[in-house]
């Protein structure tokens, strides 16, 4: 298991999608030492989803989020 720590960037609706979804966009979070661990030679991480309204609403541009990845069985 290992984690990425990143900031939604930018959310937006997609239009005329059904069921309704928004489009939200994750970059790296740099701040206070985090990702030092995996950002020491190329920085970058680029997420950009469409998850439910629903989903969305839980998620404001600026919030800081930790990604935590595991192999899959």
């Amino acid at each position: 298991m290992w984690t990425a720590k990143v900031r939604c960037s930018s959310k937006a609706p997609n239009a005329g999608s059904t069921p309704p979804t928004t489009r939200v966009q994750f970059a790296p979070n740099y701040g206070e030492g985090k990702n030092a661990e995996w950002a020491a030679r190329t920085p970058t991480l680029s997420l950009d989803m469409s998850v439910l309204d629903e989903v969305a609403e839980r998620i404001e541009v600026g919030d800081e989020v930790t990604l935590t990845f595991t192999k899959g069985e």
